[in-house]
């Protein structure tokens, strides 16, 4: 899974819990453990993207931190005066 889709899956399960909690009041304690607990998965998401990109660029010199694609690395290499490793 993409770093994108665990935020999209997050705002869902905010979004079903609060269109619950309206409906029940008495379901609000149990639905906001649930949404920390959705919060607190989407952040060790964030801390596992990070660390696979840092180990990216590790092994491989690539930065693929700022973009899908290599435009933003190739600039990069241009101003710093790096040789690129492809």
């Amino acid at each position: 899974m993409r770093d994108d889709e665990i935020d999209e899956l997050k705002r869902m399960v905010i979004s079903e819990l609060m269109i619950f909690m309206t409906e029940d009041p008495a379901l609000v304690c149990r639905a906001m453990r649930i949404i920390f607990i959705a919060t607190y998965l989407e952040r060790i998401a964030d801390h596992a993207t990070n660390i696979a990109e840092m180990a990216i660029y590790l092994a491989e010199g690539k930065i693929i931190r700022h973009g899908k694609d290599d435009r933003h690395d190739e600039g990069y290499e241009k101003v710093r005066g790096c040789e690129s490793r492809r």
